[in-house]
């Protein structure tokens, strides 16, 4: 990632914010503009998509850029389909979530993630698209259920659902590596996430409570891959993917803990990663807004999951 910062002089004063960045670096004022338009600058610790912005002395100017994330954010089209959207009331949306779309924003950008997506589908839809808030979120490579309010009673009641654990999550992953046990709990406690690792290690010292229960749903012996049902307790970042790594079952196609795996996976089943992970949020339930029990939310595999699981002749009930 590329950064640049700096405090605007006095003889910058009245100077549109992409003139003063350019001024002040080696960007072309086309490129300034691009970072701008993308969401990663920041004035005064805000973030700005106004290039012709005046920018004042004293103003303290923050830009993040990728040139090849620049390049990509303006080739990418709608990745939500109307079939994305598994259900949705006066209170909730809830959506399948395809892989490579992060729930939020980065500090590089703020145009590609699950809100723009949803805005941009009921644009196509014809719809008018309410105020959504993000309630959880799922790793970008995560595909399947997540759920949005629609307003401010329904996010506060989801999210004081979370954090009493009120709400029944269940996740399926295709890992590497075959389990021990058919069930088992795993309650290592997990350090905060490592920026320059891109993921969390184990940490017996200084980490949370963690707890996530596993059991395998099926397998290839041959091939050393199996399906497990996972279902997190607790909501820590990366939890389910640290735990299964710690368990010496990384998920396939996780960059981050299975690495090491590729080298195991057969030319064909190579093919079929093509850079994804497979772990997906299959089920989740919430407490409804009004009245007693759950509202219950299942999320279908997607097409390559399947595509996996039908050439190692593993079954699955999605």
């Amino acid at each position: 990632m590329n950064s640049l910062n700096f405090i605007v002089s006095q003889e910058s004063k009245g100077l549109r914010l992409d003139q003063a960045i350019a001024a002040n670096s080696e960007l072309s004022r086309g490129m300034s503009r691009k970072i701008i338009d993308v969401g990663g600058c920041y004035r005064n610790r805000k973030r700005t998509r106004r290039s012709s912005a005046e920018v004042q002395p004293g103003d303290k100017i923050a830009i993040y850029w990728r040139d090849e994330e620049i390049e990509r954010l303006k080739k990418i089209d709608l990745s939500l389909k109307t079939e994305s959207i598994i259900y949705e009331d006066s209170h909730f949306l809830v959506i399948n979530k395809p892989t490579g779309l992060p729930s939020q924003g980065t500090r590089t950008q703020d145009i590609f993630h699950v809100v723009p997506q949803i805005e941009k589908l009921f644009l196509q839809m014809k719809r008018k698209c309410p105020q959504l808030r993000i309630i959880h979120r799922l790793d970008r490579d995560t595909t399947g259920v997540m759920v949005l309010g629609k307003n401010k009673k329904a996010y506060q009641h989801i999210s004081d659902a979370f954090s009493k654990r009120k709400v029944e999550k269940e996740y399926h992953a295709i890992c590497y590596g075959l389990p021990k046990e058919s069930k088992w709990t795993q309650k290592e406690p997990l350090g905060k996430i490592q920026a320059s690792a891109g993921r969390v290690y184990v940490d017996f010292d200084k980490g949370l409570d963690a707890e996530t229960h596993f059991s395998t749903l099926s397998k290839n012996d041959e091939e050393q891959i199996s399906l497990v049902k996972c279902q997190p307790i607790t909501g820590r970042t990366h939890q389910i993917r640290a735990h299964l790594d710690f368990q010496n079952l990384p998920v396939v196609g996780d960059r981050n803990y299975g690495k090491d795996c590729f080298a195991g996976l057969t030319e064909e089943l190579k093919d079929i990663v093509q850079r994804r992970q497979f772990l997906h949020a299959r089920a989740l339930a919430i407490p409804r807004l009004r009245g007693e029990g759950l509202l219950h939310f299942n999320a279908p595999y997607p097409e390559a999951m399947h595509e996996m699981l039908n050439t190692l002749d593993i079954k699955d009930d999605c």
